[in-house]
C-alpha cells in the first residue's frame, strides 16, 4: 500500500477501537446520505482532488492515512482512483525538487549570477483518474510563459517521451508588487513592496503593466 511505501504508519491500522467504531458509524451515515457507496466514493475523490491541488506543499500524509482507513471499509478497488491521485502528488513533489535542483545549478537560466531563479512547480496529474479539470484558452505573459516552457523542457528530459499539457488558467502565482498608499496624516504617497498570491490571469495583467503604464482598450 501507499502507507507501507512511505512508512507513515505500521500494521496497527486494523486495530478495533471505540474511535474506529465511531468512524465506521459516521461512514455508514454518510453513505446513507449519498445513497450508495459509489456516490460517496466519487464525492470523496472530488474533495480529495480539490484539497490536494490547493496544497502548495505537496503534503499528503493525512490523506494517505485517511485513504488506508477508507480502503478497509470500501475495499482496494473502490479507492483505486483516490490512490492514484495521491501518488500523482507524491510524484509531482519528487519531479519538482529534481527540476528545481537542475535549474538552480544552471547559470544560463538567470539574467545575472545574483538573481534568484524564478521557480515553477506543477501538480502533474493522470487525467483519466482525476475529476474533470476546467480548461480554458488563456495566454500567459511572455515572461511567465518562458518559465513554464523551461519547466516543460526539463520535464521532457526527465520523463521522455512524456510531455506536459498545461491548464494555464489554474493555479496561483506568488509575486512581489510595489504598492503605493496615501498617508492619512499628510496625504503623501509612500511605496512598499508587498507579497501577493494571485491567479495566473491577474499575474499576466500585472506583468503587462510592468511593461507599460498605460494600455488602450484595443490593446
Amino acid at each position: 500500500s501507499i502507507l507501507q511505501r512511505r512508512g507513515v504508519i505500521t500494521g496497527e491500522v486494523g486495530r478495533v477501537s471505540s474511535n474506529s467504531r465511531r468512524a465506521g458509524d459516521i461512514l455508514s451515515m454518510l453513505v446513507g446520505i449519498y445513497g450508495s457507496k459509489e456516490l460517496f466514493v466519487n464525492e470523496y475523490r472530488m474533495m480529495l482532488a480539490d484539497k490536494l491541488l490547493a496544497n502548495l506543499e505537496y503534503d499528503t500524509d493525512r490523506e494517505v492515512h485517511n485513504l488506508e482507513l477508507l480502503k478497509l471499509r470500501f475495499g482496494e478497488m473502490s479507492m483505486r482512483q483516490c490512490e492514484v491521485i495521491i501518488k500523482d502528488i507524491d510524484d509531482s513533489k519528487r519531479i519538482f525538487h529534481n527540476i528545481r535542483s537542475t535549474l538552480e545549478n544552471d547559470a544560463s537560466t538567470r539574467i545575472n549570477e545574483d538573481e534568484e531563479p524564478v521557480m515553477v512547480d506543477a501538480a502533474i496529474v493522470s487525467h483519466i483518474f482525476w475529476p474533470a479539470l476546467q480548461k480554458e484558452q488563456f495566454k500567459n505573459h511572455p515572461r511567465i510563459q518562458a518559465k513554464i516552457d523551461q519547466f516543460s523542457i526539463e520535464y521532457a528530459k526527465l520523463k521522455n517521451p512524456r510531455r506536459l499539457i498545461w491548464m494555464k488558467q489554474l493555479g496561483t502565482v506568488q509575486l512581489e508588487v510595489e504598492v503605493y498608499e496615501e498617508d492619512e496624516r499628510d496625504g503623501v504617497l509612500t511605496s512598499h513592496v508587498k507579497e501577493v498570491t494571485c491567479t495566473p490571469a491577474h499575474a499576466t495583467l500585472l506583468a503587462h503593466f510592468e511593461d507599460n503604464d498605460r494600455w488602450s482598450v484595443d490593446e
